[in-house]
């Protein structure tokens, strides 16, 4: 199951972005659950699944998440609501009545409270797969070289906003890529044409539709000697999606990338981004 996290603060202060969650029940009903938020923290929790009836008789079930972090200064909390769509759950909290999950982070230099909306589908079984594009768009992020104030450009991600073909393997259980290749310097500019010159990685687990991988974001400066190509590595993680019919729609995660403006270096932070695997057909 994928969470996509909208965020929404009562500071100025919050990282942005996107993140995901999953959710695995047992068959005694204990929930295992499991994530990393827009900042990249992960954690891992489980606690088992309430049973309640909802005013209009409807069965449905809840989860309580609590998770207090290594520092003791923030936590995560919320109550995940697991209602039934003809032959699925649909996981959801309850936004209308101001129920969200709550991200607390009080730390020097936190981000106060951080509310987000979660909604998803789980499976009953594994999809089945077919051949897919890892696709993002990161958007304008700010390249600093260091010690600098000013920004030498926006980071150039070509290949992977046109999309990585992922190509389903023989054994219909994982995927190849297409070889990495660096972008070239060619007529004194870098071309980025190459089907992988994000130089991607990508992994799936087969039985729990989670996948993970990486690629780079470029940008082509002057240097003392001429062009120098700066490389930014992002990494990120998701879960595939099952449409109510139960036949893969699509995968959704999010990803990271380091952060290189000064001023907001010394947070730690990491900026995130959607990202997506949509079918080839």
């Amino acid at each position: 199951m994928f969470a996509d996290f909208t965020l929404g603060t009562t500071t100025n202060r919050l990282p942005g972005g996107f993140a995901s969650m999953t959710f695995r029940v047992d068959t005694r009903g204990n929930v295992r659950m499991a994530g990393i938020l827009p900042n990249g923290k992960t954690f891992s929790r489980s606690a088992p699944l309430q049973l309640y009836a909802l005013d209009d008789g409807t069965p449905a079930a809840g989860v309580p998440l609590f998770a207090p972090f290594v520092n003791g200064r923030d936590l995560l909390s919320a109550l995940v609501w697991f209602s039934p769509v003809v032959d699925f759950v649909e996981l959801s909290v309850d936004t209308g009545n101001g129920w969200f999950v709550t991200w607390e982070d009080n730390a020097p230099g936190g981000y106060g409270t951080v509310r987000l909306a979660l909604a998803g589908y789980p499976w009953r079984t594994p999809p089945v797969l077919r051949n897919l594009a890892l696709l993002a768009d990161p958007g304008d992020i700010p390249w600093y070289e260091s010690r600098a104030a000013v920004a030498s450009g926006f980071l150039r991600w070509d290949a992977i906003k046109r999309g990585i073909p992922l190509t389903l393997n023989t054994r219909g259980t994982g995927f190849t890529l297409p070889r990495g290749t660096a972008p070239v310097l060619n007529a004194g500019d870098y071309d980025y044409s190459a089907a992988n010159s994000a130089r991607a990685t990508f992994s799936l687990s087969a039985s729990t539709g989670v996948f993970s991988g990486s690629f780079n974001g470029y940008l082509g400066v002057t240097g003392a000697r001429g062009p120098v190509l700066r490389t930014a590595r992002a990494t990120c993680r998701g879960v595939l999606l099952c449409q109510p019919d139960g036949t893969l729609a699509i995968g959704a995660g999010a990803g990271l990338v380091a952060e290189t403006e000064p001023a907001l270096k010394a947070l730690r932070l990491k900026r995130s981004f959607p990202v997506m695997l949509s079918p080839i057909p």
